[in-house]
């Protein structure tokens, strides 16, 4: 029976150590992930924008609502692609900290809320 709880403790011990080595799958500034990283927040922003815009510009004018309810701007879409490929820029250059600000304000600009649901939020009507 001994033995078998030396066996135990030396898996869970094995399982801990292996879980506590791996990284992270939150983006911080220390992060720059390799562009075709699944991890790569970049590349995540990229699929968003993707999405909206079926991979080309849209017109500026261009009323764009989501399945969500948000409602974007064909400017606002592609002022996105301009911060996502800004944030692959400094990726490249290794200017983490740029990177990551770009990549999340194009995040913020495609994933907004809706103004009456942002205006409820902040009167506290919605929680």
């Amino acid at each position: 029976m001994t033995s078998f709880n030396t066996t135990t403790r030396a898996l869970i011990g094995a399982a801990l150590f292996a879980l506590a080595s791996v990284p992270s799958f939150a983006a911080t500034a220390n992060d720059c992930f390799e562009l075709g990283d699944p991890r790569c927040p970049i590349e995540a922003a990229k699929a968003d924008w993707r999405s909206l815009s079926h991979g080309t510009r849209v017109a500026p004018g261009q009323p764009i609502v989501t399945g969500d309810g948000r409602r974007l701007a064909g400017s606002e879409i592609n002022y996105a692609r301009v911060l996502i490929d800004r944030a692959g820029e400094a990726c490249k250059q290794s200017h983490r900290a740029e990177a990551l600000t770009s990549v999340q304000e194009a995040q913020t600009l495609l994933h907004r809320k809706r103004r009456s649901q942002a205006t409820a939020l902040s009167c506290g009507i919605v929680g």
